[in-house]
């Protein structure tokens, strides 16, 4: 990961870099990136715009059940 992010900087010049492997990350974490966070690369078109709809489905949906769960045991 280092060496990625070195390569990156003498690319760009740019030490902002903030990067992720959204495939071990968890709904929360997964949603905020790829809701505030740019694609270096994209292997097909729309790729992006899936994975944004995708985490924040995701997102959604681990929110609701704790709601749901208190709900009904609050019954």
């Amino acid at each position: 990961m280092l060496a990625l992010l070195d390569r990156l900087h003498d690319l760009t010049r740019y030490e902002g870099f903030d990067v992720l492997d959204l495939r071990r990350a968890g709904p929360l974490v997964r949603d905020r990136a790829l809701s505030g966070g740019r694609p270096l690369y994209q292997d097909r078109a729309g790729g992006f715009g899936n994975a944004q709809i995708a985490a924040m489905m995701e997102r959604l949906k681990t929110e609701e059940l704790p709601r749901l769960e208190l709900e009904l045991m609050s019954r």
